[in-house]
């Protein structure tokens, strides 16, 4: 690897890039964990001794301090959050190592979910605290889910909506606009998978749990939060859970806010630097995989965060501009979009950042961390283990390099989990692309060497299998002349091989042409059930679909905990 793509602060050992590939698990209840599970209990110690002597500080603020701060705010509001949405006091731990992981609030995968269940096991046999993130600044789309229809030789997706048709806009916006379809999506889902034999769907057990939560509030992302979280803590692997938007607001994610606009123009090179090497090592050539590059316009810096006001659809992102008196804070490149002026010296005093941004906040204007920024305060500052999934992994790649640079620290080791659980509608087909590859190959053959598929005494057949290879070896003998001229005779010689060669093709092929509709039927079937298979096999229908003892084979079979 190139050593001119490793630069660090002085203090810090940069681990060179290196191009990591991280395979989705394919067969049904594998899992892809990295490191081992059986590490985990090691990483999770010497992360907890890497992070409590890390020389740091954010805004003035020492690394140790603000990790204390940010654990008994984030602890006393995620018990609190969660108590409203159980209905009852969670149990966990107020001491001890800090788990963390996070998703949007959608209805995932099994894939995705096992990562909650890692976190309370982690937890329970580390003697830890684990917290589930609900990523709700991320955007809502469609509001219905992909179920299995037709049948097992010919399966389709049918869509059943939990909820009326809305625009996309962030999950934190979004609300229940069509209460009849939401309150009887359980059973829809339920009538919808019928006709399979299998167990009722998990939707049937927990939909109730959404619907009761949505008599509280109107907020969808909080009600789908609900009916996953109740069935986690009924299973005995329940999380503290708590929603981005109450992470955000919390004092000690302004400090972290007030440093990272503080030293704007710093970060955004730093950012750029490493997006930049990111692309080469992988060999990624667009622009805004696996995020854009930050931008600068006329002395605006863009910085990872999101911006709208209470009751947008859009996000928008946020852009700082340094200068004295104060520091702007805008929605767009431009003094007219500006929501806010800032003290020009936020990193030695993030206390006077935290009042701005909390009046803010009082006044509907929403400051959300994107990715990028969540995982830094994740990794950096509240958490001592984060869990990624697959896609997090790789774009973490980047987060220790800026945790080095920007912040001068050693980047704590994170666990990527990700698992493969087939809903069991119906059973796969035994075929594989191998078995197409061999048919596709063996009608090639039949029609451009018929003879290999014929007895060798066929009286038929056997003159022009005779003539046929007395034909070839007249033109392997021809070919070894290389460029040396060829006589007329030669030439004549030529064009009838030329010409006779397939006119024998097709005489003998029509002693194959049962063998050849035998071997097209093969693969036209073939073809079909690997088609059928790519839903059958499929790893992305969402858990409310999978039946309970599904759910829990595959996370009974997780491996131990070392």
């Amino acid at each position: 690897m190139d050593s001119s793509l490793v630069t660090s602060r002085p203090n810090v050992t940069e681990t060179p890039w290196q191009r990591v590939r991280l395979r989705v698990p394919r067969a049904d209840g594998t899992y892809l964990a990295r490191p081992s599970l059986q590490n985990v209990g090691s990483l999770l110690e010497r992360n907890v001794a890497q992070l409590a002597g890390a020389e740091c500080s954010i805004a003035g603020v020492p690394l140790s301090e603000l990790r204390q701060q940010a654990r008994e705010e984030v602890l006393r509001a995620a018990a609190y959050w969660t108590r409203e949405l159980l209905g009852r006091q969670p149990e966990f731990l107020d001491c001890g190592p800090l788990v963390v992981s996070g998703h949007q609030p959608e209805l995932f995968h099994p894939g995705v979910w096992i990562k909650n269940f890692a976190a309370a096991k982690i937890a329970r046999q580390c003697g830890a605290v684990s917290l589930n993130l609900i990523i709700d600044n991320d955007i809502a789309t469609a509001r219905r889910i992909r179920v299995p229809a037709g049948t097992r030789e010919h399966p389709t997706l049918h869509a059943v909506e939990f909820d009326g048709l809305e625009p996309a806009m962030p999950w934190e916006e979004a609300k229940i606009v069509d209460r009849a379809k939401f309150e009887s999506f359980g059973i829809r889902v339920q009538q919808a998978m019928a006709h399979w034999p299998m167990p009722a769907p998990l939707a049937q057990r927990v939909w109730p749990f959404a619907v009761e939560h949505s008599r509280k509030t109107q907020n969808l992302g909080d009600c789908l939060t609900a009916a996953r979280a109740r069935l986690e803590h009924v299973l005995g692997f329940g999380n503290l859970e708590l929603p981005i938007r109450h992470l955000a607001t919390q004092p000690s994610f302004y400090t972290l806010i007030a440093e990272m606009l503080g030293r704007a123009a710093e970060f955004r090179e730093i950012h750029n630097v490493v997006l930049d090497e990111f692309r080469r090592v992988n060999r990624v050539r667009s622009h805004t995989h696996p995020v854009p590059e930050l931008s600068e316009q006329n002395g605006w810096i863009e910085v990872p965060f999101w911006i709208w006001k209470s009751g947008d659809t859009v996000r928008r992102h946020a852009f700082v501009r340094p200068g004295f008196p104060e520091v702007l804070l805008a929605t767009a490149p431009d003094e007219s979009a500006a929501v806010a002026g800032l003290s020009p010296s936020m990193c030695d005093d993030p206390a006077s950042t935290q009042h701005v941004l909390a009046l803010l906040a009082e006044q509907g204007v929403r400051l959300r961390p994107r990715a990028l920024a969540t995982t830094i305060y994740s990794r950096l500052i509240l958490g001592d283990l984060f869990i990624h999934g697959i896609g997090g992994a790789k774009y973490d790649e980047m987060t220790d390099r800026i945790l080095s640079r920007f912040f001068g620290v050693e980047p704590p080791d994170f666990l990527t989990l990700s698992a493969t659980a087939f809903l069991p509608f119906a059973e796969p087909f035994p075929v594989t692309r191998d078995e197409d590859g061999r048919l596709r190959q063996l009608l090639r053959e039949l029609e451009q060497n018929p003879q290999r598929y014929i007895a060798a005494d066929n009286p038929g057949a056997a003159p022009l299998i005779a003539e046929k290879q007395q034909l070839i070896g007249e033109q392997l003998a021809a070919d070894a002349c290389g460029d040396t001229p060829l006589s007329p005779a030669a030439t004549r010689s030529g064009l009838h091989r030329y010409r006779r060669l397939p006119e024998i093709n097709r005489q003998l092929a029509e002693w194959t042409t049962q063998r050849r509709t035998l071997t097209r039927d093969e693969l036209t079937a073939t073809r079909e059930q690997l088609t059928a298979n790519q839903i059958l096999t499929s790893r992305e229908f969402p858990w409310c679909l999978y039946p309970l003892d599904r759910i829990q084979r595959l996370v009974a079979n997780l491996p131990d905990i070392g």
